[in-house]
């Protein structure tokens, strides 16, 4: 999903120094180039590591899971919506590390309309995934994807993504015990499926990757992701 700058300027999240010190056209152009990697890595996921699969394994489980309603989403979700319904890339992305050809290659891919995820596109998330998406290049420090709790806490140098449902929702006249069972039963499924897809991508992933949970209490809602922003044009 593309970014709108009032999105982007109103998350605690996304907030850059790189961002801030752009002129208003710049920042225009600034969104509109992240939110197009955002769209080619996400495809390369689905592709290459078969997220789509395992979103869709959570969809269909027994244990009825439902996905956040839009105007929940914090803005990570928000940008992966297009795409899945629990999965979503939580690493923030630093497009101000690509080279001018590089910026200009994903300029020309915006311009011409042309937001699919093709050979080439594929090469270039390939070569440059190693510069965007690490917090500090050349560290291993851990660093916060969250509150600030140490199970929010990975190393900077590996992709983020999150996952969330939501944990409230109630099945209609499903008793309190009923939905405690099933609530057990979500953490259970999700915990095991996690470390299994976390083991899975990083067989077929660049850098490493680590899977976080996230729930009502860990993200900050992107108030303006109900009624602003849409597809990538």
């Amino acid at each position: 999903m593309k970014i709108t700058r009032e999105q982007f300027d109103t998350s605690d999240n996304l907030r850059s120094d790189f961002y801030s010190k752009l002129s208003n056209t710049n920042k225009e152009k600034y969104l509109n180039l992240y939110s197009l990697y955002s769209s080619l890595l996400m495809q390369y996921l689905i592709k290459n590591c078969n997220l789509k699969e395992y979103d869709d394994i959570i969809l269909n489980s027994e244990d009825s899971f439902k996905e956040i309603e839009k105007e929940h989403y914090d803005i990570y979700q928000y940008i992966s919506s297009e795409y899945l319904k629990f999965f979503y890339i939580r690493s923030n992305l630093h497009i101000e590390r690509l080279d001018y050809e590089e910026l200009n290659y994903l300029y020309n891919k915006y311009e011409n309309n042309n937001l699919d995820l093709d050979d080439s596109a594929s090469e270039f998330i390939n070569n440059t995934v190693n510069r965007v998406i690490p917090e500090i290049i050349g560290e291993t420090v851990e660093v916060n994807y969250g509150p600030n709790n140490i199970q929010f806490f990975r190393p900077c140098d590996a992709l983020i993504l999150g996952v969330r449902y939501d944990k409230y929702h109630r099945l209609k006249d499903e008793s309190d015990d009923d939905w405690e069972k099933r609530s057990s039963s979500q953490t259970r499924f999700i915990d095991d499926l996690s470390a299994f897809v976390q083991s899975r991508i990083n067989k077929n992933f660049a850098l490493p990757v680590y899977i976080i949970q996230y729930n009502d209490y860990s993200i900050t809602e992107c108030n303006t992701c109900e009624k602003k922003g849409g597809k990538i044009k």
